[in-house]
């Protein structure tokens, strides 16, 4: 998960700033920050009911704290492919 997060961070960044252009930067270098804040915050309280509700298993934690990642990735890759490459 790690990795990924190291890979897509740099490049969602890179798509933002050159879909803004110079004039838009700051505004979307504010607007890329607030949602990372957001995002965190949602995510640590997903992940947290997660774990509470399935302590007595880890296993299935991890499981499923795996895939709400993975659904969370595709459905940003979703998201961006169609805002930022479908104006073309």
């Amino acid at each position: 998960m790690s990795l990924g997060i190291g890979v897509l961070t740099p490049a969602t960044t890179t798509i933002l700033m050159e879909a803004a252009g110079q004039e838009l930067s700051g505004i979307a270098g504010a607007t890329l920050n607030a949602n990372k804040q957001i995002g965190g915050l949602f995510g640590t309280t997903i992940m947290g009911i997660v774990t509470t509700n399935l302590s007595h298993d880890w296993n299935i934690v991890i499981v499923i704290a795996f895939l709400v990642n993975v659904i969370m990735y595709i459905a940003t890759w979703l998201i961006a492919s169609r805002y930022l490459y479908g104006k073309e």
